[in-house]
């Protein structure tokens, strides 16, 4: 028996078109974004030439003790703010009389670990510049010049970033300067 096509059956084949189009498009433009920062395993580009890679994130993001973020995981765009504000934060530090570097990130991830009964471990270079940077960050904000020049500073490093929109987008005020992309196309799962 030969099925002849309904007026419902041909508008909701127009509907399936129509639906797959849109979602055929995003992947086309968040793949082109991807690769217009011209490095593939660039998580950010900071100041045109200082590259902070995927793999710098995924190791901070393995690496980092919970306890530091009162035992909830860091977000990937907060761990790529703080590395790519690293080099702008030690030259602020330098000016301001803040400088801290390993040695003192790696006196305060051994004390996080040992207060949780942890035994010492040896953390990468870019977990290391994450905590130098938060540790300067927090000695920077207890003057008001110092803060100020932060802020200062953030606003004018927010207009030569450019980020992996896997990661996040730019932040127009350079308060996060990293955050999470929203995406209105995904659905939220239900809880």
């Amino acid at each position: 028996m030969r099925r002849t096509m309904t007026p419902r059956t041909s508008s909701r084949r127009a509907v399936v078109r129509v639906l797959v189009v849109p979602g055929v498009l995003a992947a086309v433009l968040g793949l082109g974004a991807c690769s217009a920062l011209g490095d593939p395993s660039a998580a950010a580009i900071v100041d045109g030439e200082t590259v902070v890679t995927q793999a710098d994130v995924a190791t901070v993001m393995a690496e980092l003790p919970l306890e530091i973020s009162n035992d909830q995981p860091v977000a990937p765009a907060q761990v790529l703010t703080f590395l790519a504000v690293s080099g702008t934060v030690e030259e602020l530090a330098g000016e301001y009389g803040a400088i801290l570097g390993d040695a003192e990130a790696e006196e305060f991830l051994a004390s996080v670990d040992e207060q949780a009964g942890r035994p010492a471990v040896e953390y990468s270079p870019a977990t290391l510049d994450l905590i130098a940077t938060n540790l300067m960050l927090g000695q920077l904000n207890q003057s008001e010049d110092s803060a100020a020049a932060i802020e200062e500073r953030f606003l004018l490093l927010a207009e030569d970033l450019e980020v992996n929109p896997r990661y996040g987008e730019v932040t127009d005020d350079g308060s996060l300067l990293v955050v999470p992309a929203r995406h209105p196309w995904l659905v939220a799962p239900q809880a």
